[in-house]
């Protein structure tokens, strides 16, 4: 695991070198905190339990909506092959 970790911290170093920002994080479906590139890391936990909130708030909404939530499936898959 600490090989994949590894990689996503480069990932999100990369990501933290574009002009404009100003923090990069990964975060479980749960909230849990993966890694992060933050300015304030002691942020990285509460950010990452926020993030799980506002999925879940987006879910309920599309869902309240009619919408079908397209993509999550193909962009799981697609950051899996990134990361193998």
């Amino acid at each position: 695991m600490p090989d994949i970790i590894d990689r996503i911290e480069k990932i999100l170093a990369n990501l933290s070198r574009i002009g404009g920002v100003e923090a990069c994080i990964v975060a479980s479906r749960d909230g849990l905190h993966i890694c992060s590139v933050l300015q304030k890391e002691q942020f990285a936990e509460s950010i990452a339990a926020m993030s799980a909130t506002m999925l879940g708030a987006a879910e309920t909404t599309a869902i309240g909506l009619g919408l079908i939530l397209l993509g999550l499936e193909k962009a799981a898959e697609e950051l899996k092959e990134l990361l193998i």
